[in-house]
């Protein structure tokens, strides 16, 4: 009988740490598998950490070259501090002393709205475009444009020719998992100034309404196609349709910040608050 225990407990002391070396392989296969996108001293950026902070944004080259440059400037500096023992100096001790509450704040106040979320509709978003356009008011020119760009010339010229024979959204279901396809957007309003390029800025000067652009090659070597849907004078007030989402964010903006004052005003109340 008690030789049958010994051998049971060997068998599963045996299976344990096969269990234990077949995880650590595994975890060594998979830190072999995963794809180092940049590197700082022994900081590492890789892909999975990059797609989520990208999130939609992934197939975005601009902003995950952008997001990139950030996490490297932002671990070189750390470093730098590191390096010059900062991080243990009065002056930042004092500075995160300082912060402390202003960030346990902030934290009550997101776990707060998180679970009391402002309730709206359409309606409520129409009235509230309705009692404040001389918010929503442009004081530069704007284009609502269907905007298209690829990393090479082919893919953008058979692009255009689809949409001169399907239109664009036929169009754009057919190339929508194309890997020459960098960013696509249908009906999006873009101010002059979120129109960096300048070869761009020259040919929607030009275009007419619902005209499709020949493939522009930008400052940056990629390849864009546009249509002009519409065009927005400046000191105009846009449609509804094309401010929507700048309608929302600024209606959600100031009910939570009617929801919070109600609740810190609560909150003072029952803490008996004295002011002297």
């Amino acid at each position: 009988m008690r030789n049958w225990k010994n051998h049971t407990k060997i068998s599963l002391t045996l299976a344990f740490i096969f269990s234990v070396i077949m995880l650590a392989n595994c975890a060594e296969h998979e830190e072999k598998e995963e794809i180092l996108i940049a590197e700082v001293g022994d900081s590492k950026l890789t892909q999975t950490e990059l797609n989520k902070q990208l999130g939609q944004l992934k197939n975005n080259r601009r902003y995950k070259d952008e997001v990139i440059r950030d996490w490297v400037e932002t671990e070189v500096l750390f470093q730098v501090s590191e390096s010059k023992n900062l991080l243990t100096s009065d002056n930042y001790v004092n500075i995160i002393k300082d912060t402390k509450k202003e960030l346990a704040a902030s934290i009550a106040i997101k776990d707060y709205l998180e679970y009391n979320p402002v309730k709206y509709s359409e309606r409520d978003l129409r009235e509230f475009f309705n009692d404040n356009k001389e918010d929503f008011n442009f004081i530069h020119d704007s284009y609502v444009l269907n905007f298209a760009s690829f990393s090479s010339e082919s893919g953008a010229i058979k692009f255009r020719n689809n949409v001169i024979n399907d239109g664009w959204n036929s169009a754009i279901a057919k190339f929508d998992s194309d890997s020459s396809l960098i960013e696509k957007y249908e009906k999006k309003l873009f101010r002059l100034s979120e129109i960096q390029s300048k070869r761009i800025q020259r040919i929607l000067q030009k275009l007419k309404s619902n005209e499709v652009s020949l493939v522009i090659k930008t400052e940056l070597n990629s390849f864009v196609v546009v249509q002009q849907i519409d065009l927005i004078l400046k000191n105009t007030v846009p449609q509804y349709q094309y401010v929507k989402e700048s309608v929302k964010n600024s209606f959600l903006a100031n009910k939570s910040r009617e929801q919070i004052n109600y609740y810190i005003d609560s909150l003072i109340n029952n803490m008996n608050v004295k002011i002297y």
